[in-house]
């Protein structure tokens, strides 16, 4: 049945609204190019429910979602289309964007701080793609105490495509960085397994890459969490993707051979 859904996108009945303030939305790209990106999110997170079926409690239901960073909705829609029963709650820096969402995608905002075994389903789209290696840790733990037992993380990162993008093609891939920034960016990355720059001094705010020995590491840090699927370029054939089951290491185990 997921398997279906995730080759039949289109006949979804998405909001194909789109805020004037959504600066993801790129007039001269269209529609099209905006809700490819949002349907590229949600096959990710199909093939990550898909692949939480092969674990045991994998097949509970999924009836509370949180899409943290979800700015104007651009993967929410289709969230809310893909799973029309589930509660279905966003979160953003941008406080206007969240409002947005609540008025136009039948979702509910998220007041305060992230609450503890809570949600079946979180994804990040984006988001670690953006922040130092510290506000990636510290999320990943307030992040894993979010789950309710057998839920599952899904998130995207900038790795090594990401990389070999910026020192073959500088001139396209710069996010607007200056070479200066781009150099330690690849020099972190290649070094500790996490490079990140910020756009203006101080901001905290910018554009990071991130290995998966790095990912591994501080997942070793969260004896709650299994990784269960890695999907290279998983994520609009950029981002990588990374799900984790909210199970622990130690749970469970052979039942025979």
């Amino acid at each position: 049945m997921i398997a279906d859904l995730a080759r039949n996108l289109r006949g979804l009945g998405v909001v194909e609204t789109i805020s004037p303030q959504d600066r993801m939305f790129n007039p001269v790209n269209g529609l099209p190019r905006y809700l490819s990106v949002g349907r590229s999110g949600l096959r990710l997170i199909l093939t990550a429910v898909v692949a939480r079926l092969g674990y045991p409690g994998g097949d509970s239901p999924i009836s509370t979602i949180l899409d943290f960073g979800s700015a104007y909705g651009r993967v929410t829609r289709f969230l809310r289309a893909a799973f029309p029963e589930a509660q279905l709650t966003v979160t953003d820096l941008n406080r206007d964007a969240v409002d947005w969402c609540v008025a136009n995608l039948g979702v509910s905002a998220l007041e305060g701080d992230i609450p503890s075994n809570a949600f079946d389903l979180i994804f990040l789209g984006s988001v670690f793609t953006h922040v130092p290696p510290e506000v990636t840790a510290g999320l990943l733990t307030k992040l894993t105490s979010a789950l309710r037992p057998n839920g599952i993380l899904i998130f995207t990162t900038q790795g090594r495509y990401a990389c070999a993008d910026i020192e073959t093609h500088p001139e396209r891939a710069s996010y607007g960085l200056s070479r200066a920034q781009l150099d330690i960016i690849l020099a972190g990355y290649k070094a500790l397994g996490y490079g990140f720059a910020e756009y203006s001094p101080g901001c905290g705010y910018g554009v990071s890459l991130i290995d998966r020995a790095w990912l591994d590491k501080q997942v070793g840090q969260q004896p709650d969490l299994t990784q269960i699927l890695f999907q290279e370029k998983g994520y609009d054939h950029h981002q990588d993707g990374y799900t984790y089951l909210k199970s622990p290491i130690l749970a469970g185990g052979r039942s025979g051979l």
